[in-house]
């Protein structure tokens, strides 16, 4: 559902051609692949591990030559935000560092996943500072800005990307 909303968006701006909406779809197309069902609602999150396979899945299609438009890279970057969000309500706020209650049954993080999930939360940055308002996008949500740190992409095993150079 929030993968076809903010595919809407996209369209919506008029910012995407048919290649790179293309580009979108094989990017949705690897993930219900590689992951099952795509993480779309807390619930749908089975373990850290499950959303950090799901971030790596993001981080390197944002790496990738060919998604170089904010209709490819900025979809996975929100989507990247949007993930570590719905793991923040199943880890009882611990990554935002505010104690939430939630329905949800909470999963266990170890320390060194949770330094891993703030590191990525904090390079998540209100939609409107990068997109202007004028564009008419929702004035929620954040989009990752950090997809070259080096850091966060060796805890994900990836290699540098090509456009980080």
């Amino acid at each position: 559902m929030k993968r076809k909303k903010w595919l809407s968006i996209f369209l919506l701006l008029g910012t995407l051609t048919n290649m790179q909406a293309e580009a979108v779809n094989v990017v949705n197309e690897k993930f219900n692949k590689s992951q099952g069902k795509p993480i779309e609602a807390p619930q749908d999150i089975r373990s850290v591990k499950h959303v950090k396979d799901n971030i790596r899945e993001l981080l390197d299609t944002v790496g990738q030559q060919w998604c170089d438009t904010l209709s490819c890279s900025g979809f996975a970057r929100v989507q990247i935000c949007e993930v570590v969000s719905m793991l923040n309500t199943r880890v009882s706020g611990k990554i935002a560092g505010k104690t939430i209650k939630t329905k949800y049954s909470p999963l266990s993080i170890s320390q060194s996943d949770l330094r891993l999930m703030k590191r990525i939360y904090s390079g998540c940055e209100p939609l409107g500072k990068r997109i202007p308002p004028a564009l008419g996008q929702p004035k929620y949500g954040k989009i990752f800005n950090n997809s070259c740190d080096k850091q966060i992409r060796k805890a994900l095993n990836l290699k540098p990307s090509q456009r980080c150079n």
